[in-house]
C-alpha cells in the first residue's frame, strides 16, 4: 500500500511539476552623459547624466506555463528605474511599482491576449516604423503618446497571415482624481482604444494605426474633450540600408478652445555598417495647425556593439523651433520626464553619449 501511495504522490509530484511556469528574470540599464544648451526658461546650458537614451532601463519578469494544444498561459510584471540614481521609476509613470507592465493572458494559435496595465497599440507598432525606435532623441520626443501606456486594459494580437497581422486594445478606464477604478454611469471617462494593421514581408513594411482616449477626468470627460490620431508608416530594408517614412495626424479636441490639430511627419535612414556597428540619421517636423508653432528635429546616431548584450552609443539632435511665443508647443531635445524645454522660439542642441547592457 506504501508502494502504491508513493507511486500516485511520483506521479502526481511530476505532473505538477510539469506544469509549472517558466519564469525569467530580465532588464535592461542605459545611461549616459549629455550636454544640452538653452534648457529651461532661462536659456542655460547643462552637462548631466541621464538613462534611458536608447531605451528606457528596466527590470521585469515574465514567464508561461504550457496549458497544452498549443496554448501557454503568459504573464508580465515590468518596473523602470533610474540607474544614475538607483531610483524606482514610479515618479514618472504615477506611483506604480510595474508601471511599464503588468499583464497576464493567454497565448497561442489564435493569437495573444492580455489583460492589465500595456502599451498602446500606437506604442507596440510604431517602434518599427520610428528611425531612432523610440530613443531619447527619437519620434516620442515630439509625441509622447507614442510611449502611451493604459490602464485596466484588454489587447489583442493577431497571428501573422500572409504578412499582415492586426491588434487592438480596449481600456475600461479610469477616474484619476476620485480612484483608478472606473465610473458608475460614466463609462467615458479614461476610456481608450486603439487598432491597427501591418503587413511585413521581406523588405517591405507597412502599418497603419488608429487611437482615441478621453481625459481621466469626470469633469474634463463631460465637457467633450478627446484626443485622436491617425499614424501611418512605412519601412524598406536595401541590403544594409533601411529607409523610414512616416505620418501622424493629431487631433485634439479642448472644450472651451482651438484645441490642437497636428501634423507629425518624419523621415530616416539606418546603415548597418558591419555586424557591430549601425548608423542612423532623422527628421521629424511637427507642425501645429493654426499658430506659428514648428518645430523640426534632426538627429544622428552611432551604436556599436561590443557583444551580444552590450553596446555604446553618441547621439547628437538639434531642434528647430518656430513659434509666436503665445504656445507651449517649444519642443525640446530631450523627451518625457528629462525633457528641459527652451524659451519661445529658441533652438536646442543636445548631445550624449553612453552604455546600455541588457540581461
Amino acid at each position: 500500500m506504501k508502494k502504491i501511495a508513493s507511486a500516485v504522490g511520483l506521479s502526481l509530484f511530476a505532473s505538477l511539476a510539469h506544469a509549472q511556469s517558466s519564469v525569467q528574470l530580465y532588464g535592461l540599464i542605459d545611461v549616459g552623459v549629455e550636454y544640452l544648451n538653452h534648457a529651461g526658461p532661462g536659456n542655460a546650458s547643462v552637462t548631466r547624466m541621464i538613462g534611458g537614451n536608447m531605451a528606457g532601463s528596466r527590470w521585469g519578469l515574465r514567464g508561461s506555463e504550457d496549458l497544452g494544444g498549443g496554448t501557454s498561459a503568459i504573464f508580465t510584471l515590468e518596473a523602470g528605474f533610474r540607474p544614475g540614481t538607483g531610483a524606482s521609476e514610479i515618479g514618472g509613470q504615477s506611483g506604480r511599482l510595474f508601471g511599464r507592465v503588468a499583464t497576464v493572458g493567454l497565448q497561442g494559435g489564435f493569437g495573444t491576449l492580455t489583460l492589465g496595465r500595456q502599451a498602446i497599440v500606437l506604442n507596440d507598432v510604431m517602434f518599427n516604423y520610428d528611425p531612432m525606435a523610440f530613443s531619447l532623441y527619437g519620434l516620442a520626443t515630439l509625441d509622447g503618446k507614442f510611449f502611451g501606456r493604459v490602464d485596466n486594459s484588454i489587447k489583442y494580437v493577431s497571428p501573422v497571415l500572409h504578412g499582415v497581422s492586426a491588434s487592438g486594445y480596449y481600456t475600461f478606464g479610469s477616474d484619476t482624481v476620485n480612484g483608478q477604478g472606473q465610473v458608475p454611469g460614466d463609462a467615458k471617462v479614461g476610456r481608450a482604444f486603439g487598432l491597427s494593421v501591418q503587413y511585413a514581408a521581406g523588405p517591405l513594411g507597412v502599418a497603419a494605426v488608429y487611437d482615441e482616449a478621453y481625459p481621466t477626468t469626470i469633469a474634463l470627460t463631460n465637457a467633450g474633450n478627446v484626443d485622436k490620431r491617425l499614424a501611418v508608416a512605412g519601412s524598406y530594408t536595401f541590403g544594409a540600408l533601411k529607409a523610414f517614412l512616416g505620418y501622424e495626424r493629431h487631433n485634439e479636441t479642448v472644450a472651451g478652445t482651438d484645441g490642437v490639430l497636428s501634423n507629425l511627419y518624419w523621415t530616416g535612414l539606418a546603415y548597418q555598417v558591419n555586424p557591430f556597428l549601425r548608423l542612423t540619421g532623422a527628421a521629424y517636423d511637427n507642425e501645429i495647425v493654426g499658430t506659428s508653432a514648428h518645430p523640426t528635429s534632426f538627429v544622428l546616431n552611432a551604436d556599436y556593439f561590443l557583444s551580444k548584450s552590450t553596446d555604446v552609443y553618441a547621439s547628437v539632435s538639434f531642434v528647430k523651433n518656430r513659434t509666436d511665443g503665445n504656445t507651449s508647443s517649444d519642443a525640446a531635445v530631450t523627451g518625457g520626464a528629462d525633457a528641459l524645454p527652451p524659451g519661445p522660439g529658441v533652438d536646442q542642441t543636445g548631445a550624449v553619449v553612453g552604455i546600455r547592457h541588457r540581461f
